[in-house]
């Protein structure tokens, strides 16, 4: 498999075609920022919805446009590398102009938190049984990531997002891999500075702070982001 099928779209000289954002019609911006820009498209092609992050590559001078590219290319490479019911899909990769493009795939319910944060609002609580489907789903994607040595290190209610609005069943999806590492085989553990949010981060990565970590020690953050869910609610 390809992990960067659209980086194919380049022409003898290097500079990029641009047929593939244009079989693409935007519809709407979710956010939009110095480094990037993630909107939501409809496919000419294929009549669906999907998610467009772009991120700024050229110039990369600074240091937060190095790390933003640095992330972009990692996310697309896991995510077309991963194939989980319950993790995000990429569709496709490519260049446009000075962005690269990442085709994801399209979650109508949004993401956890705005679904916990609109609960807390209207003074009510999400139904058990999604809870616990989304307990469960969460357990599998975290599950099947680890086997493939990946560490996700920002996994959180803003990155577990929702196949369909608030009231309708829905599954969810694990994303924004950018700031994962895999470990490769033979490599017991890696050295680096603690990643993510910080109230999501589990005890050992607060405590031991720059130690190196296995990856047999890393554990999973859903019970920790459920519990301060349903501590948000009461």
């Amino acid at each position: 498999m390809k992990f960067f099928q659209g980086l194919d779209r380049l022409s003898d000289s290097g500079s990029p075609i641009y047929a593939a954002m244009q079989q693409y019609a935007e519809e709407a911006t979710l956010s939009d920022t110095a480094g990037s820009r993630l909107s939501v498209v409809k496919g000419l092609n294929d009549g669906q919805r999907h998610v467009v992050k772009r991120v700024r590559c050229i110039p990369c001078k600074t240091k937060e446009q190095q790390m933003a590219l640095a992330y972009a290319v990692q996310e697309a490479r896991l995510l077309m590398q991963m194939r989980h019911p319950n993790i995000l899909r990429a569709q496709d990769f490519f260049t446009e102009g000075a962005h690269y493009c990442i085709v994801l795939e399209y979650c109508a319910g949004g993401d956890l938190k705005q679904q916990i944060d609109a609960a807390a609002s209207a003074r009510t609580c999400l139904a058990a049984s999604s809870v616990l489907g989304w307990i469960e789903g969460i357990a599998s994607a975290a599950k099947y990531f680890h086997v493939l040595g990946v560490l996700h290190r920002d996994l959180k209610p803003a990155n577990i997002l929702l196949t369909a609005l608030a009231g309708r069943p829905a599954d969810v999806r694990v994303g924004d891999f950018g700031a994962a590492r895999q470990i490769r085989t033979g490599q017991g553990s890696i050295q680096a500075k603690p990643t993510g949010t910080r109230q999501y981060m589990v005890r050992q990565t607060l405590l031991e702070e720059c130690e190196p970590f296995a990856s047999r020690s890393v554990q999973t953050v859903v019970t920790g982001c459920v519990r301060a869910c349903g501590r948000r609610q009461r």
